[in-house]
């Protein structure tokens, strides 16, 4: 893949975010092929995969002589890889974790995760693991997505077109109904409420 395209960092010579998030998000990867159905929530302390996540919450963070913007196309670059490769459970728990960490510490840089989301190419946004994730991170506010998934949702409809796998927009939204407002992504407590999602509801 050539790896994640951060724009707005200046290429440097050496000690080069790019290739620091580059290199990360390779080792994760592979930690993460190993088993790559498992629920990152559920792996021991110091697990690999646990490391490798938290090692790339820890250069976005460090990365501060970037300034925000900087670290920001850092976290862009992390959003649009979960959703460039496999929909495994592991590897997207994983990224989605880092980007949740940052948040925590750094809400700023991931502020604009939403509009980052919904500019991919082709509605990859549409894919509903990576949705559910980010969700459960609090990196992707669910009411963001309402009006452009209800959009999708009511054309699918009129065209009658058929959706395959994780990808359409009628398999999104029951998903993160029955995920996120119904059952809390399986922890107990709802991700977010009707409310959020009234205009998906509404068609």
């Amino acid at each position: 893949e050539g790896g994640a395209s951060i724009p707005g960092i200046e290429s440097r010579p050496s000690g080069d975010p790019r290739e620091a998030l580059r290199e990360l998000l390779r080792g994760l990867e592979a930690a993460c092929a190993e088993e790559p159905q498992t629920a990152f929530e559920s792996l021991p302390p110091g697990h690999p995969v646990r490391k490798a996540s938290a090692d790339l919450e820890a250069l976005i963070l460090s990365s501060g002589h970037l300034g925000l913007q900087g670290q920001k196309a850092l976290c862009e670059a992390v959003t649009q890889h979960i959703y460039r490769g496999s929909s495994g459970k592991l590897r997207v728990g994983a990224l989605a974790a880092a980007l949740g960490g940052v948040r925590g510490a750094l809400p700023q840089a991931v502020a604009d995760l939403p509009a980052w989301v919904l500019a991919l190419e082709d509605n990859r946004w549409l894919d509903r693991d990576v949705a559910e994730a980010l969700a459960r991170a609090r990196v992707l506010p669910l009411a963001a997505l309402d009006a452009p998934l209800a959009k999708l949702v009511l054309a699918s409809t009129g065209q009658r077109r058929a959706m395959h796998g994780n990808h359409g927009p009628v398999e999104l939204a029951i998903h993160l109904v029955r995920q996120c407002v119904v059952l809390g992504g399986g922890q107990g407590l709802a991700l977010a409420s009707a409310q959020d999602l009234a205009q998906t509801l509404d068609v």
